[in-house]
């Protein structure tokens, strides 16, 4: 929806061309079962200079390593990340706060695909991207729906259209996450409605 892409271009360019806080660099360090083994591997958040940061999986004596942008709030430092299971495999993925917007926030999702570390990438090989916030004039939000090899990941965004009577026009996307880490769209549904519509509903609670 083109109202829905401007609302989020727009929040991204914002933050963007933000000046970055002075803090010293900083570590968070979590845990997440990226293989499946039932044993919690050590994950690394890193902060590195010029709005990036590092993500570190540690397997074993192996540490695979990844680097994303990373544009805070004001005076704040690194956001944790958050351990998901996007296609309920018992393969943990992570998902990497990227930009801290005024009222939301859009993060990239991470897990060890194969042999690797790697991105979740749409079919096109796009960089999926997922969004949780909003404020009267958006909403944004992920969650899942499903067990097993039936769990979706689904993604709603949507700006504000009638302010006198609180009418959004958004989109719900759903998406299959494969072995490989492609994130596969299984639906597409567009309407309108008020933000407490089924349409604009997802639950982060059920990635988990």
């Amino acid at each position: 929806m083109r109202i829905v892409a401007s609302i989020l271009a727009f929040a991204a360019a914002t933050v963007a061309f933000a000046a970055s806080p002075a803090y010293a660099a900083e570590e968070i360090h979590w845990m997440a079962d990226v293989n499946g083994d039932g044993a919690p591997e050590p994950v690394v958040l890193s902060e590195l200079p010029n709005d990036t940061q590092k993500l570190t999986v540690k397997l074993g004596r192996i540490a695979y390593t990844a680097a994303m942008p990373y544009y805070p709030g004001p005076d704040s430092g690194l956001t944790p990340p958050r351990v998901v299971d996007m296609n309920d495999d018992n393969r943990q993925e992570i998902m990497v706060t990227e930009i801290v917007g005024a009222h939301t926030d859009h993060f990239s999702l991470w897990g060890f695909f194969g042999s690797t570390l790697k991105q979740v990438r749409t079919a096109d090989q796009a960089p999926l991207k997922l969004y949780e916030g909003g404020a009267v004039a958006t909403i944004a939000r992920y969650g899942c729906e499903g067990t097993g090899a039936d769990r979706q990941l689904v993604s709603v965004t949507a700006g504000i259209v009638d302010y006198d009577n609180y009418i959004y026009e958004g989109e719900r996307v759903t998406y299959h996450v494969d072995s490989t880490g492609i994130a596969h769209e299984k639906s597409r549904v567009s309407g309108t409605g008020a933000a407490n519509s089924p349409l604009f509903q997802a639950d982060p609670n059920a990635c988990k």
